[in-house]
């Protein structure tokens, strides 16, 4: 009788380890598929950095038949605003990295429109960026974000693959046009960079709100024959430029309301072109008790300020 129990006991202790293993292998097996890409900071560089680790995929087809249309190279791969699921990307923070430094990024932890697992199998061109102010969301890639090349990678991949982050991209000059600008918008540009003025305005309100200085920044466009200090009063317009818009895309716009003045196709005026930009969208200069005082700041500071420090006569405003 003895001897039947101990066998029972051990047939049944077999079935509960039986059972046990059958159901860690199933939930292994529900586990779902994680994908891997190592990222280094390439070893020319000279510091360590930090950031936003962001990787974009696009499909090699779609990638080279769009190439073709503007010779034939695939030089960059980003996230589309038109077609936002037409590229795969994904993400993760990275605190401090140094160089020659290898990392990991799981393409299926954080990854829109889905883990790229999950992508259909083929061809892709694949390219890593590093997003060092946080910016990305609003500017894209921009001075100081670094890049790696463009890499050409079947996925899912069979191993892990490397990209390495070798180039820091270099401050654009805004002033240079693009070369599809008109003539007649070139021929204008010296002069009216010659009746501009930056202006760079550390605000109390916005700074008491942040715990540090906040800067309001804008380019001022003065008419042509502007003369300081003179008796003659101008109108001036406040510009506000939308979604995407900062100090250094405006540049265009000025250049065409210039040309428009010297043209006498527009009456002359003083014309501050405001920075609206932030980390999060535009701050639509509205008072926000997520991001601040900034209609306040506008029109009790920054506006005031202007008009009784700068020698500029304005006579009357207009938003715009």
């Amino acid at each position: 009788m003895r001897n039947h129990r101990v066998l029972f006991a051990v047939l049944l202790a077999c079935g509960v380890l039986l059972s046990g293993m059958t159901f860690a292998l199933a939930a292994t097996s529900a586990l779902p598929a994680h994908s891997y890409i190592h990222v280094q900071l390439g070893p020319s560089e000279t510091q360590a950095e930090s950031g936003r680790l962001l990787l974009f995929a696009i499909d090699a087809k779609d990638a080279e038949a769009e190439a073709a249309k503007h010779g034939g190279k695939v030089d960059a791969v980003d996230a589309n605003p038109f077609r936002g699921s037409q590229n795969a990307v994904a993400a993760r923070e990275v605190s401090r990295i140094v160089p020659g430094e290898v990392i990991d990024i799981d393409t299926d932890r954080r990854a829109f429109p889905q883990g790229w697992s999950k992508l259909p199998p083929g061809d892709y061109y694949v390219q890593a960026v590093l997003d060092v102010h946080h910016d990305y969301n609003y500017s894209g890639r921009d001075a100081g974000d670094l890049v790696s090349p463009v890499v050409k990678l079947h996925l899912p991949a069979a191993g892990t693959p490397t990209l390495s982050l070798d180039k820091t991209l270099p401050r654009r000059d805004p002033w240079v046009l693009p070369p599809r600008a008109p003539k007649a918008l070139q021929a204008y540009l010296a002069d009216a960079r010659a009746q501009s003025r930056d202006i760079d305005f550390v605000s109390p309100a916005l700074s008491a709100f942040w715990g540090r200085p906040i800067h309001m920044r804008a380019r001022v466009l003065l008419p042509p024959g502007y003369v300081a200090n003179a008796k003659t009063t101008w109108p001036t317009v406040y510009f506000t430029q939308g979604f995407g818009g900062n100090n250094d895309r405006v540049i265009g716009e000025l250049v065409s309301v210039y040309a428009a003045m010297k043209q006498r196709k527009m009456p002359p005026m003083i014309w501050v072109f405001l920075d609206e930009s932030s980390p999060t969208g535009t701050t639509e200069f509205a008072d926000s008790v997520n991001n601040g005082p900034w209609g306040t700041a506008l029109t009790t500071e920054l506006i005031r300020t202007w008009n009784t420090t700068t020698g500029w006569t304005p006579t009357s405003t207009a938003a715009s």
